[in-house]
């Protein structure tokens, strides 16, 4: 039986809102955000990369980019050390400038994540 694009969503959906509840405890209980685990950085990259270069790999404008990493420079989850997502896991100098790509907490203009429309 072939899954709806709905269903096949569900399960990514739940360990979203998981890893989100995980990362408030964090929060409230360390004061920062521990970072995916690499298994989950390989899956979060392989997704993003594989959308990028099935679209043609479009790049965005120069000022979308500097406007998503003047966005990430403001968030709480940048990992400024090696300029990396501390809710993906992701490079944000690489992830920014692909179109395809958006951002895991809905922050970049362009960039709502997937069943998340309710966000901003």
């Amino acid at each position: 039986m072939t899954q709806s694009p709905e269903q096949e969503l569900e399960p990514w959906r739940k360990r979203e809102r998981e890893r989100e509840k995980d990362m408030e405890r964090q929060i409230a209980e360390q004061g920062y955000i521990t970072p995916p685990s690499f298994l989950e950085m390989v899956k979060s990259f392989k997704t993003t990369a594989l959308k990028f270069i099935n679209q043609g790999a479009p790049i965005v404008e120069p000022a979308v980019y500097t406007d998503r990493l003047g966005e990430c420079n403001t968030c709480e989850f940048l990992r400024r050390k090696n300029m990396r997502c501390g809710a993906c896991g992701c490079l944000l100098e690489a992830k920014a400038q692909m179109k395809t790509a958006y951002c895991p907490k809905g922050k970049w203009e362009n960039g709502m994540a997937p069943g998340r429309d309710d966000e901003k």
